[in-house]
């Protein structure tokens, strides 16, 4: 299973996301751990790269949908401040497309 999963949104998803929390972060370099959650986040804009644990980079950007495997180890790259809706654990189908 890849570590990152990054797609467009349908409708649907779009709207559901669109009314979750926001976070956002200046450009930077960080160690990330994630518990057993899983996260998925739309990108409202910025860019970045995360590298996970299974030796794939992974680069998004304004628009994507981006999902990160629960308990993961990751290196988090923000190239251009980014902002994101995001909300652990949606009822979507991203897992068994990404397997």
């Amino acid at each position: 299973m890849k570590d990152v999963y990054i797609r467009k949104p349908n409708d649907k998803e779009r709207r559901l996301l669109e009314s979750c929390p926001i976070w956002e972060h200046e450009p930077a370099q960080w160690d990330a751990e994630y518990d057993e959650r899983c996260e998925t986040c739309l990108i409202i804009e910025g860019t970045a790269v995360v590298s996970g644990s299974d030796g794939q980079t992974y680069a998004f950007t304004r628009g994507d949908l981006v999902t990160f495997r629960p308990n993961m180890s990751c290196v988090w790259k923000v190239l251009e401040k980014i902002r994101k809706h995001y909300l652990f654990d949606m009822d979507t189908d991203e897992h068994s497309a990404s397997s």
